[in-house]
């Protein structure tokens, strides 16, 4: 909740993507769990006590729901006038201009490769030193959807300029 907070009048974007891994908490009761499973000789107290490599991974986990999330529910959230943290990235990316036009021209596109695939690699990285395979196979799954998503946002975006070229 704090974070939630914290976030809400956030403009600086690297303060805002940190605060972003601290809002779903509830990422850390698989992660302890997994780690208990897989050998852990105790059950940490709280996430802030598991091994370095296992808190980095639920910080990145954290991390990509909450920005997948705000993604996926920018057009509703713009909708009902609430304000996401994607939605003030692309306030901010787009310099003024109409965000909607922005973020269908080459927003959406800027997200998902610059910041969501990075975040997802990292995992898949993190997994794979871990004896975690259904983890792994869901990130790989994921990492498969979201170029997936990017390959449709770059047809998208043509068809869009073509109709609607960008001005200068």
């Amino acid at each position: 909740a704090d974070a939630a907070v914290a976030e809400a009048g956030q403009t600086d974007l690297d303060t805002l993507w940190a605060l972003s891994a601290q809002k779903t908490a509830a990422a850390a009761i698989p992660l302890l769990a997994v780690h208990k499973r897989c050998g852990g000789a105790t059950l940490p107290a709280d996430a802030d006590a598991l091994p370095p490599a296992w808190t980095a991974l639920r910080q990145d986990l954290s991390r990509f729901h909450q920005l997948h999330n705000d993604f996926t529910d920018w057009p509703r959230d713009r909708a009902a006038h609430r304000n996401n943290g994607v939605q003030r990235w692309a306030d901010l990316e787009a310099g003024g201009k109409d965000t909607t036009y922005w973020w269908a021209d080459q927003g959406a596109l800027t997200f998902a490769t610059d910041h969501l695939l990075p975040i997802l690699l990292r995992l898949q990285t993190g997994f794979q030193r871990l004896p975690a395979p259904q983890a792994l196979a869901w990130c790989q799954d994921r990492h498969a959807q979201l170029t997936a998503t990017t390959h449709q946002l770059r047809s998208s975006r043509d068809a869009l300029r073509r109709l609607f070229p960008p001005s200068a």
